[in-house]
């Protein structure tokens, strides 16, 4: 109920892949977490290349009627900018047709980054979909990542058009070693929080969020706990009541005692 785990296994590269999705709780900011673990399962070391993300992302302050009726239209505001390996994203302006102009001040964000040796290692970040799937605008295959002469820092388009979030990086693993690579996608409605929320970050923050994450998901599913003859029931109802909440809220209470004494 709180997180997503998807696992695969590439025998012909000699590579098992685990990737796991989890939210963010408890923080200055929104946030999902993507993460990435890459283990060689070779006889012998192997360099790795990799290109990890979202191949696009909608920017802060886009509306769905826009994003539905007039998605062009809608790229001419929408903007990337890079800094310090942290990408953010947003409209110019409010693109609706008002009387006064009105800036956009949240974001939405990317900042990834993997472990090395106790030290946090940045990613370099990719905000222009065409600099990795050049004419491919299906993002079903990275044309320009596949060619040999691929190497970063690229040249980038970084406003008119929807952005990418993208994150390159490139390592060596020995023989059954493996890596773990972080990624999160969220916002926030000040540039601010996320400048400080990102500069704290560290593998070892977002795994006690992970456990955190857990804890409260379970805590809420405790409160409807049922006990039967079938797991499969049981965890049903705990879902089903998790699932409530989540649309609605926590049900009210109300007491109604004094009102039935004084008839």
């Amino acid at each position: 109920s709180d997180s997503l785990e998807i696992e695969e296994i590439l025998p012909r590269q000699d590579l098992k892949i685990r990737v796991k999705y989890y939210t963010l709780p408890n923080t200055s900011v929104a946030g999902l977490v993507r993460k990435v673990t890459i283990e060689n399962t070779a006889k012998l070391p192997i360099e790795l290349e990799v290109i990890d993300g979202l191949s696009r992302i909608i920017p802060f302050g886009a509306i769905n009627s826009f994003l539905k009726d007039m998605s062009r239209t809608l790229e001419a505001w929408m903007q990337a900018k890079v800094c310090d390996n942290l990408a953010m994203f947003r409209l110019k302006v409010d693109p609706r047709d008002e009387s006064q102009t009105k800036y956009i001040e949240g974001a939405n964000f990317n900042y990834s980054f993997y472990e090395s040796k106790g030290k946090k290692e940045p990613a370099y970040i990719i905000v222009d979909p065409r600099a990795v799937f050049s004419h491919d605008t299906s993002f079903s295959s990275p044309v320009n990542f596949l060619k040999k002469g691929f190497k970063v820092p690229l040249t980038q388009i970084t406003c008119g058009q929807t952005p990418s979030a993208l994150s390159y990086f490139r390592y060596k693993l020995a023989r059954g070693q493996s890596r773990t690579f972080y990624s999160i996608f969220g916002s926030a409605f000040k540039p601010q929080l996320i400048e400080g929320f990102t500069k704290s970050v560290s593998g070892d923050f977002l795994r006690k969020k992970e456990r955190e994450n857990e804890e409260i998901i379970e805590a809420v599913k405790n409160n409807c706990l049922c006990v039967s003859g079938s797991k499969n029931f049981s965890q049903y109802v705990k879902s089903t009541y998790l699932d409530n909440v989540l649309r609605g809220g926590y049900p009210y209470r109300a007491n109604n005692s004094a009102k039935a004494e004084s008839n």
